[in-house]
């Protein structure tokens, strides 16, 4: 359920996907990964004409029909972007 290194349970995650300041970029823990990594924040990316959500496997499958559903952006960040008003999504899969 992660998009962009925005990761589930990262104590950075509800900065990053918070909305209302200037900041587009986001230090972020990375799980099972001793260094931290630099992402965008989620209003950064839905600053676009639209998204192309690229992935593969059936186990990513799996994943992007959850997140079609609705829940927490913070559990699945993946649903930030897929459920947002503005920016059009394109999702590609190849199995």
């Amino acid at each position: 359920g992660h998009v962009a290194s925005l990761f589930p349970g990262a104590p950075e995650i509800d900065t990053a996907l918070a909305a209302g300041d200037d900041a587009t970029c986001q230090v972020m823990s990375a799980p099972d990964e001793p260094a931290g990594r630099i992402t965008q924040r989620v209003a950064s990316l839905l600053d676009s004409r639209w998204i192309a959500l690229c992935f593969t496997g059936h186990d990513k499958r799996a994943v992007f029909a959850r997140a079609l559903d609705d829940g927490p952006a913070r559990d699945l960040p993946v649903r930030a972007v897929l459920h947002n008003a503005s920016t059009p999504v394109q999702a590609y899969w190849s199995p």
